[in-house]
């Protein structure tokens, strides 16, 4: 509903003020409504400083395949800067979308969380840089226990354990025997089993069979 849309981006617009303010979208509800391009021109006209495509239906989830052509064909028809989504998967991806498709950025999202260096090894890529490529496990292991401390401080050492093993899960994920060490992983409650267990993995010593861990 594009009469609707209009009247959504024109109240945001006037209630954030003069903050860089993007709208994100995806091509349409459904194939037969594919309605991007009009889309956008609504979020042009309504006063959006620049547009984000997912060139994936709604209907569609994840599924399937995101089209960069979409993202191409907007970006040759709008005044505002448009930043491409869906399927980045590396850093070297990244820097040749933004250079096939003419668009200003990329928005990763899903390989953000198990390779935030991601976004370290671009940057070096645009600046004409080698990528430092994948870290070492000790290296991912030294993040995790940086992010394991802030949680705990933040919001408590039971509550880090739960909420730091879907970040470590994502960070295991590539490495050798990589089921078994998040499994482990899941299954610990001790924090301090927990901080052992993320030591371990960086030293290649993680005890497959932790279990719950000292309570």
């Amino acid at each position: 509903d594009l009469g609707n849309a209009a009247r959504c981006v024109g109240a945001m617009r006037r209630g954030f003020g003069g903050g860089i303010f993007t709208v994100k979208m995806r091509s349409g509800w459904c194939q037969s409504e594919e309605n991007f391009l009009e889309a956008s021109k609504v979020a042009e006209g309504e006063g959006a400083d620049g547009i984000i495509l997912h060139p994936r239906f709604k209907s569609q989830g994840y599924s399937g395949n995101a089209d960069w052509g979409k993202i191409a064909l907007l970006a040759a028809s709008t005044q505002l800067p448009v930043a491409g989504s869906g399927d980045v998967r590396s850093a070297a991806e990244a820097v040749r979308r933004i250079a096939e498709c003419g668009i200003a950025a990329v928005m990763i999202g899903r390989a953000a969380l198990s390779r935030p260096w991601i976004f370290r090894d671009a940057a070096r890529l645009m600046e004409g840089l080698p990528p430092l490529g994948e870290p070492s496990s000790r290296e991912i292991a030294d993040d995790l226990l940086l992010q394991y401390d802030d949680l705990a401080a933040e919001r408590g050492k039971h509550v880090a354990v739960s909420d730091i093993k879907k970040f470590a899960a994502w960070a295991m994920r590539d490495f050798e025997h990589s089921s078994l060490a998040r499994k482990a992983v899941m299954e610990i409650k001790d924090p301090e089993a927990m901080r052992r267990a993320i030591m371990s993995f960086g030293d290649g010593t993680l005890d497959f069979a932790y279990g719950g861990g000292d309570g």
